[in-house]
């Protein structure tokens, strides 16, 4: 490649020599006249040299360096007529289709080249393209796939023909070259971008009811943190700041979002609208209702998610732990894969009984 370094959804430009097959019987012979022509060509040069310096002119060397001369100009002609033949030997031949290699992994980048000798020069571009289901996609993917230096990932360049599983030989780079996954300074504005959105988010939320049990009021100024809306948020922020991430690295934005995330996506939701509908606890048959009390009020994040009016509760732990694992796998495969997770359905049935427990127990648990 020209150049140290390669752009995703750029376009670098590719250097082929020698692209035919110098072992073609063809090749052999038209390489054979061509070498012999050029031999005796260069003889036939140091013969007119011989006779062009002659100790003295003479009659004689006159004569010698005539003949020497002509033999110069038969030889040329002789030359002339092997090169012609040489490229009426590939000048008919139909260009060769070939492949690129990223890593000694095949892609689906193609491109045509003359079957003859010399130097030949190819505009090559990487595109993921808009489809993140796309083979082209998932190729890309693969090959830029784990850890990267500074936004950089080192890779061998390689090409071969379109029925090769492995890149030609003569046809790799001699050292590594840097692909560049995406800009760190970029990625770095864009992620302080999203950390102030989701923090300027907190603090209207610290101040509303969007995730608390209610809206505060004039006598109920901090009421109590929801974990089913707090697991929603979480959610939404883990799945925006993915979006927007894999589109800015990959381009990609159609078939991005997997069917198991939106399963997720779409349990948390229902979790939470369940939670909010669940109706308080009420005294055994037969007993007054107790004076209302007055409004709870928080006790802090973390208490406020993991325990109810009696203490610390097992089933609010267990969807606190299991959302913020799963949470980081998603994180994990979106910065080290760059793709949304593929959660089997055990997974999905897993996370609506640990929400389906929560509500069960939310159903006996005394107000806050």
């Amino acid at each position: 490649p020209e150049g140290e370094e390669l752009f995703l959804n750029g376009a670098f430009c590719l250097g082929l020599t020698s692209v035919y097959d110098p072992t073609d019987p063809a090749n052999v012979r038209a390489d054979a006249d061509k070498n012999a022509a050029e031999a005796a060509v260069k003889d036939a040069k140091t013969a007119l040299d011989i006779a062009s310096k002659p100790p003295q002119a003479t009659l004689t060397d006159e004569v010698a360096k005539k003949k020497a001369g002509d033999d110069l100009k038969a030889k040329q002609s002789d030359y002339d007529k092997a090169v012609a033949k040489r490229a009426e030997t590939v000048k008919d031949r139909p260009a060769k289709q070939m492949v690129l290699f990223m890593d000694d992994q095949k892609t689906e980048t193609t491109f045509y080249v003359e079957d003859q000798p010399g130097l030949q020069w190819k505009r090559i571009e990487i595109a993921l393209g808009a489809d993140a289901t796309s083979e082209v996609g998932k190729t890309w993917r693969k090959i830029i796939r784990g850890g990267t230096k500074g936004g950089k990932k080192a890779v061998v360049v390689g090409v071969g023909e379109a029925s090769d599983n492995l890149p030609r030989k003569r046809f790799k780079t001699d050292k590594t070259v840097s692909l560049v996954v995406f800009l760190p300074f970029a990625t770095f504005l864009g992620g302080i971008g999203l950390l102030l959105l989701f923090w300027g988010a907190l603090l209207s939320a610290s101040e509303t009811g969007m995730l608390r049990d209610r809206a505060p009021s004039a006598g109920d100024l901090k009421p109590p943190y929801s974990l089913a809306r707090v697991q929603m948020a979480w959610w939404l922020a883990i799945v925006v700041s993915s979006f927007i991430f894999l589109l800015l690295v990959t381009g990609q934005y159609s078939n991005v979002v997997t069917p198991t995330s939106l399963g997720l996506l779409g349990i948390s939701i229902t979790t939470g609208l369940a939670a909010i509908n669940v109706p308080a606890s009420t005294p055994p048959a037969g007993q007054p209702n107790p004076p209302p009390a007055p409004p709870s009020q928080s006790n802090g994040f973390v208490k406020d998610i993991t325990a109810n009016a009696n203490g610390p509760a097992l089933q609010r732990l267990q969807m606190v732990i299991w959302t913020v694992i799963l949470g980081l796998i998603f994180a994990w495969s979106v910065t080290w894969e760059y793709t949304f997770p593929a959660f089997d359905t055990t997974i999905l049935l897993l996370s609506g009984l640990v929400g389906g427990s929560y509500l069960g127990f939310k159903f006996g648990e005394p107000p806050k």
